[in-house]
């Protein structure tokens, strides 16, 4: 951590004493990166191999590295209750990716994503001890939620939206959100390298029957679920069943397998075939869907603005003048960062929905309601086409009751101050391009809201709801790669560019594991 960011967080620990708590927070990291950092990378709660194994340890027991083998005792869970366990031991070169816990103060994940950073660097051939680390490779702000005791890291919204020309709104559940003292109090930070720009600031509160579930959906409607019912049948491209891996959010997630990415052949995108029951006479259906942007994909945004080089500038002015339209086109032709929901109909497959993408630290529930009164048969049938390595998905489940939208009421903060003490909340009461600007190096805001009155029977769902953009900061840059972007507007080529790009530091993350 760099005493600038000390800095910073002591100048704003003397600004708002009252609010001065720890924070924890929950990460996905890559295998090199466990394998880099060993015991100081955090609690092991969670393992995914290579093989597409998935591993998930206690809280209070978590796994632990002895000898470059991860050991603990997994547990089994039926209905979220725990059965058993049994002891295990995972290779650190098997790993794919961990989900690790760790206490620290509200700037702890810039020490986490520099380590990523560090791993980037030494992927690129860049081992001198004494060079500086890159940029972490992730974005967005973070939102921390207060739950009584801790801010916890509960979420990264508007991912992608790169510059003023894709600013965009996003809803994102704040669930370790708890009122104390008749208030709701939340932290946005900055913690990388890049400038935030936050338009908008609100907490949206949505009352509901108990024993729903509610999510919003690209608009900000919040879809109510009465009865999701889970994947009758789920399998990829190979055949191999993803039933269990989606019936649930349980934390193991689909995402490409490493065998299928590393492979010369291997296709720019996945094919996952999602079978519902279908009840006779259903005219519509709600599909809930977590899922997320992958640590490589988001990587991927500042290997993409790279590639301009000297001309970065340019091509943000170009984005501003042209607005979100041509890039969300691009995104949703490779199923990048915007997804396809495409629906088996007697014509064929038809999109019906989308899933956009967020950030790669947390994954969101998102909504997509659409038509099947034209489906016959008993049988809903769904095809994803992830752009390959992109894309990591938890739960799809579907309901097909009329339940209206639930009602959110939007709260304004009651009390909004910036890094230096000033008062944010003429900035954050609107979308009107007149924001408070983050600048990188640790800037951080303070929100708190006042508690509405419960509603008798019904239970409360909290959401953030935030728009704005940022700016990623790339150091060092040359020319622009024009050779590489003038392909970009071939269908497919960003994804096969990426998946060759995936190869080259898979070997290397293997020749680092083998030096060690």
């Amino acid at each position: 951590m760099t005493r600038q960011f000390i800095a910073l967080l002591v100048s704003a620990a003397l600004v708002v004493p009252q609010w001065s708590c720890a924070t924890t927070k929950s990460v996905t990291i890559s295998g090199a990166e466990l394998a880099e950092k060993g015991k100081n990378a955090g609690s092991i709660v969670s393992v995914a191999t290579k093989s597409g194994d998935f591993y998930t340890f206690a809280d209070d027991d978590p796994a632990k590295i002895v000898n470059f083998v991860i050991t603990g005792q997994a547990i089994t869970r039926v209905a979220f209750q725990q059965v058993t366990k049994r002891s295990v031991s995972i290779p650190l070169a098997d790993v794919d990716t961990a989900e690790v816990r760790r206490p620290s103060d509200a700037g702890g994940v810039l020490w986490v994503l520099v380590g990523m950073g560090l791993i980037a660097a030494l992927l690129a051939g860049n081992h001198k001890s004494d060079s500086p680390p890159p940029g972490p490779q992730t974005s967005c702000p973070f939102v921390y939620s207060f739950d009584g005791r801790d801010y916890v890291m509960d979420a990264e919204p508007y991912g992608g939206a790169i510059s003023r020309g894709l600013a965009r709104t996003d809803w994102a559940r704040l669930e370790h959100l708890e009122a104390v003292d008749a208030e709701y109090r939340i932290r946005l930070t900055n913690e990388l390298d890049e400038t935030e720009y936050v338009d908008e600031a609100k907490l949206v509160v949505v009352d509901h029957p108990v024993g729903t579930t509610v999510a919003p959906d690209l608009l900000g409607w919040q879809v109510t679920f009465t009865g999701l019912v889970p994947p009758s049948r789920a399998s990829d491209r190979h055949g191999r069943d993803l039933t269990a891996i989606l019936a649930k959010g349980d934390r193991h997630m689909w995402h490409t397998p490493a065998q299928d990415a590393l492979g010369a052949d291997a296709p720019v995108k996945d094919e996952l075939i999602v079978e519902f029951p279908k009840p006779p006479g259903a005219r519509q259906a709600k599909l809930l869907v977590n899922a997320a942007t992958t640590l490589w994909g988001s990587r991927m945004v500042r290997e993409f603005l790279g590639l301009h080089g000297e001309s970065l500038e340019s091509y943000y002015s170009t984005i501003d003048q042209q607005g979100r339209l041509p890039i969300l086109a691009w995104a949703a032709r490779d199923d990048v960062y915007a997804m396809h929901v495409r629906v088996a109909t007697p014509k064929g497959w038809e999109n019906r929905g989308w899933v956009i993408g967020g950030g790669s630290l947390l994954s969101e529930d998102r909504a997509s309601t659409f038509d099947v009164s034209d489906l016959p048969g008993e049988t809903l049938r769904i095809q994803l086409s992830p752009a390959a390595a992109f894309w990591a998905i938890d739960m799809m489940n579907v309901d097909y009751s009329d339940s209206p939208p639930a009602k959110g009421v939007e709260l304004a903060a009651e009390r909004a101050q910036g890094q230096a003490g000033e008062d944010l909340r003429p900035l954050l009461l609107a979308t009107d391009q007149k924001s408070y600007v983050m600048p990188r190096g640790g800037t951080r805001a303070e929100l708190s809201f006042r508690v509405p009155p419960p509603v008798p029977g019904q239970a409360r769902t909290l959401f953030v709801k935030l728009n704005g953009y940022y700016r990623i900061a790339l150091e060092g840059v040359g020319p622009a790669q024009r050779a590489v972007l003038d392909r970009f507007d071939e269908p497919g080529f960003p994804v096969r560019w990426s998946l060759e790009r995936y190869r080259e530091a898979h070997a290397e993350e293997q020749a680092l594991l083998a030096r060690r």
